[in-house]
This record gives structure tokens, sequence and C-alpha cells, in this order.
């Protein structure tokens, strides 16, 4: 027995229609992630002297969350490979024992 993805929707003709909707979702939701830890660090650097008494722990933060800010990027920009990557061997991805 197959389970539907999308259990509310019926019309098979609508799924890559929702399925951009839902890409665009969670696109939006990265972008915003990305400027909310900009304004954060912007906000410590100002704020505190965290960066100054602590040069090291900060510079290797900064360096760990700039790294991780660029893997959401690259997952943004590149979605339609993996995603291209993603439909080809769907059947290893979707299939449950």
């Amino acid at each position: 027995m197959r389970l539907s993805v999308l259990p509310g929707v019926t019309d098979a003709s609508r799924f890559p229609e929702l399925r951009e909707q839902a890409d665009g979702d969670l696109c939006a939701r990265l972008l915003k992630g990305i400027y909310t830890y900009l304004v954060m660090v912007s906000v410590l650097a100002i704020a505190t002297d965290a960066f100054q008494r602590h040069p090291h722990l900060t510079s290797g933060a900064v360096t760990a969350l700039a790294n991780g800010l660029l893997v959401r990027l690259g997952l943004i920009l590149g979605r339609k490979p993996l995603y291209a990557q993603a439909r080809r061997d769907g059947a290893r991805w979707w299939a449950s024992p």
C-alpha cells in the first residue's frame, strides 16, 4: 500500500505546483535565517566586548557560523541540481522497508 506524499491532494497534476510553492517557502525561511545570524553577530560585536576579551573563541564561533550560512546559501542556490538528482534516485530515497 502506497501512502500519498500530500494526503489532502488527490489531483496528481498539482504536485509540481505544490512542490514549487513549498520550495519557495523553504528558501524564504533559509534566507531569513541568514539575515538573522548576521544581525545577531553584528549586535554582539557592537554591544559587548566579547571580541576583545575572547578573540579566539569568538572568531572560531563566527567562522563556524559563516560556514553554516554558506551551506544554507549553497542549498538555496544549488537546489535545482539537488532536486533533479533526488528525482532520478527517488525510489531509493522514498522506499521504506
